[in-house]
């Protein structure tokens, strides 16, 4: 919430009971997100749940684990690693992750630790916005992305994060070498 001439103030709203409370845990954190960022991770993620469902009972699809950063993650340094982990083998080569909202600057290629199931990518994200990325989107033309050593792609999986704003760069005083006498004095 914006207040006149005041500090931003954060609440968390419980929308089946109609209740808010002020929430100061967010104060430090999301003071230097964007309007925009706090604004769209308000709204509701588009809905996948008839494509989740369809999938849900299909135990041949490799299914996310765990996810880094964690879904609803606040504040996320704009250079960060993206971990997706699975239950099962995966092709290393096969990779595709999908931003539905947010995007990234930049991306080193991707690690694959067999032991573990887990892809790491080390990234340069968009700042103080919404990320929303989806694992196992397949449309026809752009790949099928991630797949088991079994051939399958994985099932929908979808999180979301907000990446925080870059520190303030350091000003021309600060990045000046601290000067000397010509003497050495």
């Amino acid at each position: 919430v914006d207040t006149k001439e005041g500090p931003r103030r954060f609440f968390a709203v419980d929308t089946g009971a109609g209740t808010a409370r002020y929430a100061a845990e967010f104060e430090g954190r999301a003071l230097n997100l964007s309007a925009e960022a706090i604004e769209l991770m308000a709204q509701p993620p588009p809905d996948h749940r008839q494509e989740i469902a369809r999938e849900a009972g299909d135990k041949s699809r490799p299914r996310v684990v765990s996810v880094h950063p964690p879904p609803g993650a606040l504040a996320v340094p704009p250079m960060t690693e993206l971990r997706v982990r699975f239950d099962r083998p995966m092709d290393p080569f096969a990779v595709k992750l999908d931003w539905e909202s947010g995007d990234y600057l930049s991306t080193e290629y991707p690690r694959y630790d067999s032991n573990t199931f887990e892809f790491a990518i080390s990234m340069r994200l968009a700042p103080g916005v919404l990320h929303q990325i989806v694992v196992g989107i397949r449309e026809p033309g752009f790949g099928q992305g991630f797949v088991s050593t079994q051939g399958n792609t994985p099932a929908l999986h979808i999180w979301r994060f907000i990446t925080g704003k870059p520190p303030a760069a350091p000003t021309a005083a600060a990045r000046a070498p601290a000067s000397r006498a010509l003497d050495g004095s």
